[in-house]
This record gives C-alpha cells, sequence and structure tokens, in this order.
C-alpha cells in the first residue's frame, strides 16, 4: 500500500509543469572572448561587443531548462579596425549575409551544485554543429539597488574549420598563419529584470548609501533621520556666556552654486567682452584720425593717445571682469 502511495505521489509530481523564470543577458557585464593561435607562438585575441539571450532557469530544481545566445558578429573587436573588417568579410564571418551566431541548447546535465554540462548547436554562417558547454554557475545575487543577478562562467574550444572559415595563408611548406582550433571565453550576467545603467551614474555618497540601505531594510527610518539633522557646533561665547553658532559669509554659499556650466557661460560672456571693448577702441582710434587727419601720426602724440586710450579700455574691462568673476562672486 505505501509502495502505490508513494507511486501516485511521484507520478502526481511529474506531471506538474516546472516553474520556468526567464533570465536575460545583460550585455553591459558580459563578454564572449576567443583566441586563437598566431605563428604556433602566439595568440589573436579578440571579443564580441554585442550579445544577448535568455536562459529560462527552473526555479524549483535548480536546473536551467533552456540556454540561447545570440552573439552579432559584425561586433567583432580584436583591437584593429583593419583585421575586424577582414573577419567580417567574405573570408571569414560574412557579416553583411550572416548577422548572428547562434548557440541553443537541446540538453542540460547538473554535474554538481553550480556546474552543468550544456549539449547543443552552435550556428556559424549557416553551418549547424553539436557544441557542449561545461558552465559554472552562481546563486542569486542581488545588488545594492535589490535586482537579481546570477552570473555564468564558461570555456570551450571550436574548429572553425567546421563553419567554414578557412581562410589562411603558408609560413613554409607545412606551417600555416593561424591555427583551426579558436579557444572561446565567455564571463555572462544574467537578470530577470535588467538594471538600468543609469543606476550606476549615482554619486557615491554617505548619505546614498544610507537610502540604499534603507531600501534593503539594514537600517530603519529613525537611523537614517538621524544622521539628516545637522549638529550645530559652538563657535565662541559672547557677553551672556552662551554658545553662537557660526555664521556663514554670502560669499562662501555663492560660490559653492558656481558650477561648471556657470563657469564656461561666464568665460564665453567675457570673451565677447573683450571683442566688444576692442572694437570701441579701434573706432575712438578712427575717430581721431578723421578729425586730425593732417596731425595725426602713429609715432606723434594722437597716435600714442589713441594707444593709451585702447589700452586703458582693455585694463578697466579686465579689471571689471576679474573683479566680477573671481574678486567678488
Amino acid at each position: 500500500m505505501n509502495k502505490l502511495l508513494i507511486t501516485i505521489i511521484f507520478s502526481f509530481i511529474s506531471i506538474i509543469p516546472a516553474s520556468g523564470k526567464n533570465w536575460s543577458i545583460n550585455q553591459a557585464h558580459s563578454e564572449i572572448l576567443f583566441q586563437i593561435p598566431y605563428l604556433k607562438w602566439s595568440e589573436v585575441t579578440g571579443r564580441f561587443k554585442k550579445i544577448s539571450g535568455t536562459v529560462t532557469h527552473n526555479e524549483l530544481t535548480g536546473v536551467p531548462q533552456k540556454v540561447l545566445i545570440e552573439i552579432e558578429t559584425a561586433s567583432i573587436d580584436t583591437g584593429n579596425a583593419m583585421r575586424d573588417g577582414h573577419l567580417q568579410s567574405h573570408d571569414f564571418l560574412q557579416s553583411k549575409f550572416y548577422p548572428l551566431i547562434v548557440f541553443k541548447s537541446s540538453k542540460i546535465t547538473r554535474l554538481s551544485s553550480a556546474k552543468f554540462d550544456i549539449l547543443g548547436s552552435l550556428t556559424i554562417k549557416n553551418v549547424t554543429r553539436p557544441q557542449r558547454l561545461i558552465v559554472k554557475s552562481s546563486e542569486i545575487i542581488k545588488d545594492t539597488w535589490g535586482f537579481e543577478n546570477r552570473f555564468v562562467k564558461f570555456s570551450t574550444e571550436i574548429n572553425r574549420k567546421d563553419f567554414g572559415l578557412n581562410w589562411n595563408k603558408t609560413i613554409n611548406a607545412q606551417e600555416f598563419l593561424i591555427g583551426d582550433v579558436v579557444k572561446v571565453i565567455g564571463s555572462i550576467q544574467l537578470q530577470p529584470k535588467l538594471t538600468p545603467q543609469s543606476k550606476h551614474m549615482i554619486p557615491d555618497t554617505a548619505y546614498i548609501r544610507d537610502r540604499e540601505r534603507l531600501s534593503r531594510g539594514e537600517i530603519i527610518q529613525t537611523d537614517l533621520k538621524k544622521k539628516m539633522i545637522p549638529q550645530a557646533k559652538p563657535d565662541k561665547k559672547d557677553f551672556s556666556g552662551e554658545f553662537q553658532v557660526k555664521k556663514v559669509e554670502p560669499n562662501e554659499i555663492s560660490s559653492k552654486h558656481q558650477t561648471t556650466f556657470w563657469w564656461t557661460c561666464f568665460t564665453i560672456l567675457g570673451f565677447f567682452g573683450f571683442v566688444g571693448v576692442t572694437m570701441v577702441g579701434f573706432y575712438l582710434k578712427k575717430a581721431l584720425v578723421r578729425v586730425y587727419t593732417n596731425q595725426y601720426d602713429e609715432t606723434g602724440s594722437i597716435g600714442f593717445l589713441s594707444d593709451l586710450m585702447m589700452i586703458s579700455l582693455v585694463f578697466l574691462y579686465s579689471l571689471t571682469y576679474w573683479f566680477l568673476g573671481w574678486g567678488y562672486l
């Protein structure tokens, strides 16, 4: 009777649909690298800058159900623009005709608590071959904003000639410029909901860290409010014996609000002002020439006077500009 009951229970469990949760690749913190032998002793190393895909994860058993990875061939990057163009050309990936490299899983076996054997198909240039990945996966990790993360690492090897990537050059009778076996290394971040990239641009301050700790439940609202209340420090005693709080000068307050944008605008305004003053000086000099046409001489007293007027105008403007910008504001 007991054996029959156990059999019925297991049969019932087996027909319950598995709980699958989709985890998407976060491209910002994922990369797929490759290495190929060059001249027997060295390697050419590169990466693909644009990758996407999903992993359907069974949250009950902890085993992935499906894996899909798509790589944009035009995003290949080896640090050399001419070589990248050659790799995208007809000799290799033919990116215009075959924009994606695709890996799809067909069977996933758990090797240990965090290690999986994934058998699937790899498609390059419309040629599909079986491919095996040995994958290490982390547990769920929450970032500082509460978003869930899993991190996956794997390495494998492929023979490029299996996919029609046959280009080569001989260096002697029996040796070739580049090797056939390509080593592929992957480090991928998976998230059910991607962390917005703008989150990483938030300034790092003590107050913001405390706000994040509050959202994670590490501190309570009362603790945060205590930190927000400014503590007045005593400066000196007056004749009544009571402490006085140090006063902040207006110049000290206003200087904090002069941002880079403010200084940029102020500098541009100063430049146009300088041009304007110079033009006024030239106009005054021209007026003197018209009034004293016969007496004007560049080396004479009137010429000297006109030059002095221009210099004085520029000097007065510069002094006013400095006083407003740095001396007072």
